[in-house]
Formats: structure tokens, sequence, C-alpha cells
């Protein structure tokens, strides 16, 4: 009678021998299985197309099946839809077998051989980011320190780590492949055309290091803008602005010291205030005045 249960180890979680390593015979069976399914996709890929020129050829004979084999590679490579669509498979089964690789390359903790298993891809303007899932002996930190061996392995800029915050077991890797911050043509604001807008959206502000857009959401928020000279903070202010002076529900209320940033906006403004000291005063008691009145409601 089982006294309890034990689970068994995995291909991928064989444990190593005293001498390191698994024996030499069950290495070989493991390298060899580890081969063939990382190679899944292209195995899968050549069984289909392997299976539909048998099917063609039944359906439509040899001569007809072969102008319809021919018409559907012309189509593949004709679309640049089709053609990338199909790449992008084969590079994200390039990407999963190369990282594993590199990760192994950079040494494993604990008894185990198993590596982190990369997962879903998606791409990125930046590169990739990869789902991976943590296997057995490793943590989040043991993959933040072999980014950057990852990163030469794979011949990329670099290598960002980023914690699930639900899941201590799994993580997400993007490979940086480009800067989408450096070069390039200037990108218009996505709100440029907008005739009427809500602060209750989220306002697009910028483009962050991974190319995806980075959005403001400024309810019962306080957002303060710092940086260095010439580092974009009347650009960031002014699409804010902008936001709020498209807003039929919003009131503008500006102060500026200087009369550059928001000079433009004046228009738009219900107060605008320079270097006047006395009138700020007045504005701002109308102001606080007009928020204990809201708080009173």
């Amino acid at each position: 009678m089982l006294e309890g249960l034990v689970k068994l180890a995995t291909l991928w979680e064989l444990r190593r021998s005293p001498g390191g390593g698994c024996g030499p015979r069950a290495g070989l069976v493991v390298r060899f299985v580890r081969c063939l399914w990382s190679y899944r996709v292209e195995w899968a890929a050549l069984w289909l197309v392997y299976w539909f020129l048998v099917a063609v050829n039944v359906v439509m004979g040899p001569d007809r099946g072969g102008w319809f084999v021919n018409a559907v590679v012309v189509f593949v490579l004709a679309f640049g839809s089709a053609r990338r669509r199909v790449r992008a498979v084969f590079t994200r089964s390039r990407l999963r077998r190369r990282f594993a690789r590199a990760v192994r390359s950079t040494g494993c903790p604990g008894s185990t051989d198993a590596v982190p298993r990369p997962g879903r891809i998606r791409a990125v303007p930046a590169g990739q980011v990869m789902r991976v899932r943590l296997s057995a002996g490793w943590h989040v930190g043991d993959l933040e320190k072999r980014a950057d061996a990852i990163a030469a392995f794979l011949g990329v800029r670099e290598v960002r780590v980023t914690r699930d915050r639900a899941n201590a077991g799994a993580a997400e890797v993007t490979v940086v492949r480009r800067d989408p911050l450096s070069g390039g043509k200037p990108m218009p604001w996505p709100w440029l055309g907008k005739v009427r807008t809500s602060l209750w959206d989220a306002i697009p502000v910028g483009m962050g290091e991974d190319g995806n857009p980075i959005e403001i959401s400024m309810p019962e928020r306080n957002i303060v803008l710092g940086g260095e000279p010439g580092g974009g903070k009347s650009a960031a202010l002014s699409q804010l602005v902008a936001a709020a002076a498209l807003d039929p529900y919003a009131h503008l209320t500006l102060f500026d010291g200087k009369l550059v940033e928001l000079a433009v906006w004046r228009g738009c403004a219900d107060h605008f205030v320079g270097p006047n000291f006395p009138q700020a005063i007045e504005v701002l008691k109308e102001l606080r005045a007009d928020m204990e009145d809201r708080y009173l409601y």
C-alpha cells in the first residue's frame, strides 16, 4: 500500500548524477528528444505540407495538382502579409530554440538540468516579448542575472526580464533588437486630428523603450513633469493641455511665469496668469473657493 504520491521527473527535469549531468546513455536520449522537440514547428509544417501534396494529388490529379500547388506558392511569395506571417511563425520557433540554448549555456541552478520554457511570443517595435515559464529550481532573479549572457548569445542589443506580479513562476522576457527611440521620423500625436476629447480617457503622451505607446490617466491624479533642459517637458505638458482644451467639460487655468510654454493656449483658458503675483493670488483664491463649493456640494 502506497504511503504517498510520488511525482516523477519529466524529461526536462532529469536529476543530475553525483558527478554532474545525467548518465551518458540517458544524456544522449535527453539531447536527442530535446532536439526533436525544439524543431516541432518545422516538423509539423513539413508533415502538413506532405499530406497537403498527397491530398491535392489524390483529389485533382498530378497535372492540376501541380498547377494548384504552384499557385499557392506564388500567392505566399507575392503577398507581403502572407509571407510575413509564415516567416513570423518560423522566427518565433527559432527564438524559442536559441533562447533555451542560451539559458542552458549559462548553467542551471539546483539539482535538475531544466531551463525556463519559452511560450507565447508577440512582436513589439523593439523586438519580441516572450512569456517564460520557470522550471524547478529557478526564480526570476536567476534569469535576470543571466540577461547579459543571454543577449550576447542571441546577438541582440539587450534582454530585459520582468517579473509576473501574479505568478512567481513566470516572467516576461523582452528581446530588444532595435532602439525605437533613436532615429526615424518624428511621430505625430495620436490625438492630433481629434475635434473633441474627454479627460476621462487615457491620454497618449509618448512611446516606451519597447516601442509601445505610453498613456496617462488624469482622473484622481496629480502629475509632476520633470527632466533636464531639452528633455521634452514642454512637449509632454502641451499634450496634456491640448487634451484638456479639446474637452468641452474642462476649464483651463494656466500659470506661465515665462510666457513661453503655455502662451499658445492662452485663447483656450478661462484664466491665464503670467509673471503677475497679485493676479496669481487672486486666481488661486477663486480656484480654492470653487474647490470648497464642490466639496460642499
